[in-house]
């Protein structure tokens, strides 16, 4: 059985708000984002695999240095079920845990809600519902993407964010996507970069400039409590 860890960070400082985590990369993924900044494990180019009980043990003798654990990819929720039972045994040692997710499974953030085995849920929301397939680079069912986002806007601790990439997203996208998750506790515009890309066409893009991220936030502000502009 392949295992769905591909790759550990064992503490970070960033990954998970507020929190020290360790962070564990699953292989694979159901996108294909041509600006994606983590093409190995997305494409599951990883050969490493790191066996889930092993994992735990680890953990386990590592805990009382850790607040709790970042799941992410590639796509974490692919795995369903061993996911989710991944994730119950981090919960079973005391450990938080915050699942990055581009939201395509349902189901499976529902049950991860329904069954107390998440703190923290982090959405990438691509873009603008038209352009969403385009960005994603499949196609996407976006009554997928309309029904997690209000799942997740229902969960107390939550937050969504845009990559944001010229060619791709503009001032009406941003202004789309917000009206999409209005109301939600934290948007955060990403900034693209342009130094490991999945389409390496897309390392010839530059990033945006500080001044129209700053106008992403601006038209965010007025449907979101609290927007974040990162830059790598």
């Amino acid at each position: 059985m392949v295992e769905i860890i591909r790759a550990v960070l064992p503490q970070s400082l960033i990954d998970y708000p507020g929190e020290i985590a360790c962070v564990i990369f699953t292989g694979g993924c159901n996108f294909r984002c041509p600006y994606c900044q983590n093409p190995d494990p997305v494409e599951d180019r990883i050969k490493e695999e790191i066996e889930e009980e092993e994992f735990i043990e680890w953990l386990e003798r590592y805990s009382r240095w850790l607040d709790g654990v970042c799941i992410t990819g590639g796509e974490p929720t692919i795995h369903g079920e061993r996911l989710l039972n991944l994730m119950a045994s981090i919960k079973n040692l005391g450990l938080k845990v915050k699942l990055d997710t581009n939201g395509y499974l349902p189901h499976i953030l529902e049950r991860a809600i329904e069954e107390g085995l998440v703190d923290y849920i982090a959405m990438d929301v691509k873009n603008s519902l038209e352009k969403y397939s385009k960005t994603a680079g499949v196609n996407v069912d976006v009554s997928r993407i309309i029904e997690s986002i209000e799942i997740i806007k229902s969960f107390k601790m939550h937050e969504f964010r845009t990559t944001v990439v010229p060619t791709l997203h503009d001032e009406e996208d941003i202004k789309k996507i917000c009206e999409l998750i209005k109301g939600a506790r934290l948007y955060a515009i990403q900034n693209f970069s342009n130094k490991i890309t999945l389409d390496p066409e897309f390392k010839k893009i530059a990033p945006f400039p500080r001044e129209k991220l700053e106008r992403f936030r601006s038209i965010a502000e007025r449907y979101v409590k609290r927007v974040e502009v990162r830059t790598t």
